[in-house]
């Protein structure tokens, strides 16, 4: 929503403008105000419930006074606290943050998209109100008709090419310039606007985020928030999505200059067709991510998330078309390479088995957090023998800092001096007591 909003207000700005444009949106501060405005936290369920402390919806007690039949006038809340039983809590203002986007979801959950924009028009989430995703998308082609009518843009992209764009899609594109826009590398210089998929790429990435959520959160039901967002994450980051356009033929479309980043994504498309093909001869439901060791561009990923938002912004955001294309290209990819849980058990494994034969029992994880943009990230640092040998960047979940960690060292690991380097620090011996590792932890909790 947020992002569909500044995307048509915004017009002349690019990725960089719009992430800022967005973030005043979302970030947590503004939520906070906005749920504090309009008293949502009055809401809250903050301890247990009893019949002692229970008070019916709309009843007041005025400080001081004594229980009336009679209306009472004054605002919603005033003077709420109608018994001693009644005590005040103390509110995170991240928690009062978080009530505005769980409010948000339960309109989403509850009808749809128009429920969740209900939500958001009643907290004035956004600067002016939207009914529907489909008013950004008329207000886009209001402001850029006229331009694209001046430069013929919608007749500036070859036939053939849009043919094929739409046979491999599965769409029909009603504005042929979004076509052109999503699969237009900015070193091709195009006559008129800006053009580059650089704006549908911003775009794409709320809309695949969305789809991604949305899948995931009714298939897995078992998952609490922090598993959630980092199952969204393995799905949607720019490793994953470039793997992906590789595996389908996405990555044909893009149209850049001749040079350097052609040649990489050349070299890049040709590591991935062969790891693919090694990880398909083994059986199904062992298969994982084969790519996290492959040096992708960056521009594969986005022509993904470019096209993700053409046809979101052709169709109107019309979300029975892209759940469709959804369901076509990306599940199939997902649920045969990305079952969740995969990465965390390959390659926390591969760390702590490769330190199990090194015979070092003296080393640990230690987790930390931090706040990033207004938001928690999450890091993690690998110590042994009073080292420390990798610290992972900032991510959004603890267990996803562990997981960079411990491939990063293993990457450090590979050169041979810096493994000589930590053999001759650690005095350990092979033999007595192993240190138990996460994936013997995790097998003796599911009792196998």
């Amino acid at each position: 929503m947020a992002t569909a909003y500044v995307f048509a207000e915004e017009i002349e700005s690019q990725e960089g403008l719009l992430h800022n444009a967005r973030r005043e949106i979302i970030m947590n501060r503004t939520l906070l105000k906005h749920c504090t405005d309009h008293k949502l936290n009055d809401f809250m369920l903050l301890q247990s419930f009893t019949s002692r402390t229970w008070v019916p919806p709309n009843f007041v007690n005025p400080s001081g006074g004594r229980a009336t039949t009679h209306p009472i006038s004054g605002p919603r809340g005033e003077g709420y606290l109608p018994t001693a039983y009644h005590s005040k809590c103390l509110v995170q203002q991240k928690t009062l943050a978080d009530l505005a986007e769980s409010a948000m979801g339960a309109g989403l959950m509850t009808e749809g998209m128009d429920g969740a924009l209900h939500v958001a028009r009643c907290l004035n989430i956004t600067p002016r109100p939207i009914h529907s995703l489909g008013e950004t998308a008329e207000l886009y082609r209001q402001k850029t008709s006229e331009e694209i009518r001046r430069e013929k843009l919608d007749s500036a992209i070859d036939p053939q090419a849009l043919f094929e764009l739409e046979g491999f899609l599965g769409y029909t594109f009603r504005s042929p310039h979004i076509a052109l826009q999503a699969t237009t590398h900015q070193s091709i210089n195009l006559t008129g606007m800006t053009f580059s998929y650089e704006r549908l790429e911003f775009l794409g990435d709320a809309v695949l985020d969305y789809l991604a959520v949305t899948d995931i959160y009714h298939r897995h039901t078992d998952l609490d928030q922090g598993e959630l967002t980092e199952y969204k994450d393995k799905l949607c980051m720019n490793r994953t999505l470039g793997a992906l356009a590789e595996a389908i033929g996405m990555h044909r479309f893009l149209s850049s200059a001749p040079g350097a980043l052609q040649l990489s994504i050349q070299d890049a498309n040709e590591a991935l067709r062969l790891r693919r093909i090694e990880e398909r001869r083994k059986p199904e439901g062992q298969r994982g991510i084969y790519w996290a060791e492959v040096k992708i561009p960056k521009s594969v990923a986005d022509i993904v998330e470019s096209l993700v938002g053409a046809v979101a912004l052709d169709s109107s955001f019309d979300l029975k078309v892209l759940q469709g294309l959804y369901d076509r290209l990306f599940k199939p990819f997902y649920d045969e390479f990305c079952r969740q849980g995969k990465e965390v058990d390959d390659t926390v494994r591969e760390f702590e088995q490769f330190m199990d034969e090194l015979g070092c029992k003296k080393w640990r994880y230690v987790h930390d957090s931090t706040y990033q943009d207004d938001q928690k990230v999450y890091y993690t640092a690998i110590h042994a023998h009073n080292v420390i040998w990798m610290v992972s960047r900032h991510c959004k979940t603890r267990r996803r800092s562990q997981i960079e960690a411990c491939r990063n060292i293993l990457g450090i690991f590979r050169n041979s001096t810096t493994l000589d380097s930590f053999r001759s620090k650690c005095q350990c011996r092979s033999s007595g007591p192993r240190r138990e590792t996460w994936g013997a932890t995790k097998r003796k909790e599911r009792g196998t």
